[in-house]
């Protein structure tokens, strides 16, 4: 317990919410100080050693061969924390066929600033290639830019953005990362 309390709420989300994803992408990140910043080695070899282990015992969920179009077909929100939780990302997606997928991203990053509130928003239009339960998109117009967004269960999925906010045509700050849960109709 004295280790995971000298952990943010933030830091903690992050290896819970997103440790689908291949350690390789994680230890890039955290050894790069991209994912959680720190400067204490000794903080971030154990998180590695972890992650590691969390991986090879099988704790992670596998991968499905396969979604349907009606998991995928939809609107997707990520509510924001409090004070901003009235406010939402959303993704929308659209089965094309063929191993495509037509996804739209609506994005904010709400702050304030001199007692107002202001945000930075990101929008990303574009085709993502789709094989079992995860798509991808890239784009290189702004910077190298990759999304990945992995199908968990039908009305859950998560988002893990590969490169900067600006990379993305992204406003600052603002980011696709995160879990997205289906809005019911």
């Amino acid at each position: 317990m004295k280790f995971a309390s000298i952990f943010s709420k933030r830091s903690k989300y992050l290896i819970t919410s997103f440790i689908r994803f291949p350690v390789s992408v994680y230890a890039t990140l955290i050894e790069k100080n991209i994912l959680i910043p720190m400067n204490n080695w000794i903080i971030k070899n154990t998180l590695l050693t972890l992650l590691t282990t969390y991986s090879v015992l099988g704790f992670t969920e596998p991968h499905r061969a396969s979604v349907s179009k009606e998991e995928v077909d939809g609107t997707f929100v990520m509510p924001l924390s409090a004070p901003h939780q009235d406010v939402a990302n959303t993704l929308t997606v659209q089965a094309l066929g063929s191993g495509k997928l037509k996804i739209s991203f609506n994005l904010i990053y709400p702050y304030e600033a001199n007692g107002e509130l202001q945000a930075n928003t990101g929008e990303l239009s574009g085709v993502a290639n789709i094989k079992g339960d995860t798509a991808v998109y890239s784009s290189s117009e702004y910077g190298p830019c990759t999304i990945t967004i992995t199908f968990i269960k039908p009305g859950k999925l998560t988002v893990n953005q590969e490169g900067a906010d600006f990379d993305c045509g992204f406003g600052h700050n603002v980011y696709a990362n995160g879990t997205y849960f289906k809005k019911q109709k």
